[in-house]
């Protein structure tokens, strides 16, 4: 038996009013789509749904650069991966924040990219 596809998708790859084509082309945003939503996980709401896809790892490095995710989907579309970015932004309600143009300070992380934070006030899931 086949598995079944998902029955519900996020990242409108066809409408090129809110994605460019090379989204397409991006495996992770596929595989992140297909992960958070039937078969894959019970039946829930649409914003379970995208919250599950918001912090998926994979996307994380989308909440403070465009690089990391889908580098070599938009090789022939200069403009791509910032439209990309743009709309993850938007729907996983991420703060633009402009970098400080005067600071010289300098702030060292261990570890991965951090997921993506909320700024709807909706509680995050702890899956």
């Amino acid at each position: 038996m086949a598995a079944q596809a998902p029955i519900t998708t996020l990242v409108p790859f066809a409408d090129r009013a809110q994605l460019p084509a090379c989204a397409a082309a991006c495996g992770h945003l596929y595989d992140a789509n297909g992960a958070c939503v039937p078969p894959a996980i019970p039946t829930n709401t649409p914003a379970a749904y995208t919250s599950c896809f918001c912090f998926d790892p994979r996307l994380a490095p989308f909440s403070t650069t465009t690089a990391g995710v889908c580098d070599n989907a938009c090789t022939g579309d200069p403009n791509g991966l910032a439209s990309i970015t743009k709309w993850y932004h938007s729907v996983c309600n991420v703060k633009n924040v402009a970098a400080p143009t005067t600071s010289t300070s300098t702030t060292t992380t261990s570890g991965g990219a951090s997921a993506p934070q909320r700024t709807d006030g909706a509680p995050s899931g702890d899956w």
